[in-house]
C-alpha cells in the first residue's frame, strides 16, 4: 500500500525521531525503576534458599537425635 503523506518530510522525520526517541526514554526509565525491585527479589530468593537449606539441616538433626533418644527411626 503506497501511502502519500501531506506533511513535508523534514516535518515527519522530525516527528518519528521524536516519537522513537521518546519511547526509548520512557523503557529506559521503565528498566532502571526495575533494576532494584529485581535486585531486592533475588536477594530474598537466596535468603529463602538460605532458610530451607538451614531447615533441612535442622531436620536431619532432628532425626538423628530422635534415632539416638529412641533407638529407631520413627516414622512421620
Amino acid at each position: 500500500m503506497n501511502k502519500e503523506y501531506k506533511s513535508p518530510p523534514h516535518k515527519l522525520i522530525k516527528f518519528f525521531e521524536d516519537s522513537r526517541d521518546n519511547w526509548k526514554k520512557k523503557y529506559s526509565q521503565i528498566s532502571e525503576d526495575l533494576t532494584p525491585i529485581k535486585d531486592e527479589n533475588r536477594r530474598l530468593k537466596k535468603q529463602l534458599q538460605n532458610y530451607k537449606d538451614k531447615l533441612d539441616i535442622i531436620k536431619q538433626e532432628n532425626e538423628e537425635l530422635k534415632k539416638n533418644v529412641f533407638g529407631v527411626e520413627r516414622e512421620h
